[in-house]
């Protein structure tokens, strides 16, 4: 029937939509991991969870329902294992005059 029909095609444009985002989300994660600047982090020992839970936040950037609470806990309890690996990137985020936020 001409109903079923553009029931059909709507279901089609929708997964082509899908298609499209999803293509689109990959393409960023992909260019993000890219960047130098994450190297560190990508080839260290918690590089598997980093790049899982980085690709997790780009891709919640632009699909809804997205839960990355299982990748970021997974980085979490890697950093915690190896906190000689994030000394650098601690220190980053130090104010200028020396002192941590517990100071």
């Amino acid at each position: 029937s001409e109903e079923s029909r553009a029931a059909r095609l709507r279901s089609m444009e929708a997964a082509s939509r899908d298609e499209e985002v999803e293509n689109e989300v990959k393409r960023k994660i992909d260019e993000a991991l890219a960047c130098t600047c994450v190297d560190d982090l990508k080839e260290g020992p918690c590089g598997d969870s980093f790049v899982e839970a980085f690709s997790c936040f780009i891709r919640s950037q632009r699909l809804e329902d997205t839960d990355c609470s299982e990748g970021f806990g997974k980085l979490k309890e890697c950093m915690i294992r190896n906190p000689e690996q994030f000394e650098d990137f601690a220190e980053a985020f130090k104010p200028k005059d020396g002192k941590g936020p517990e100071d």
